[in-house]
């Protein structure tokens, strides 16, 4: 699955540069503690879903090589993390959903 077809759901909006999208995600993460999440994800170009609204988020998926973060419950991420988040090239993404509903709706999409 590439980026851009998370954009076919209608509450996943694209909020970093269109460059993104053709970021390949081979797996789904969600957690809100980024010490959990450093420790867990072994998979490269996985996409993490959280509410945590820091630019640590950012440099977590840097490091993990992770391909996208979808700000989930109508999160809205500050300029800063979608300006760093264009940097290194990982896509930033918005759902209106909780974690769980927004992973089920993408896996369900995939199928």
């Amino acid at each position: 699955m590439k980026v851009r077809d998370l954009l076919d759901i209608s509450f996943i909006k694209l909020l970093s540069n269109e460059e993104t999208l053709d970021n390949e995600i081979k797996d789904l993460y969600t957690s809100d503690l980024l010490s959990w999440v450093m420790g867990h994800v072994h998979q490269e170009k996985t996409c993490l879903l959280t509410i945590l609204n820091t630019i640590n988020a950012v440099a977590v998926a840097t490091l993990l090589d992770m391909s996208a973060i979808i700000f989930c419950e109508g999160v809205m991420p500050t300029d800063d993390i979608i300006a760093k988040a264009n940097e290194e090239g990982i896509a930033i993404l918005i759902s209106h959903t909780s974690s769980i509903a927004t992973a089920r709706e993408i896996i369900k999409h995939e199928g």
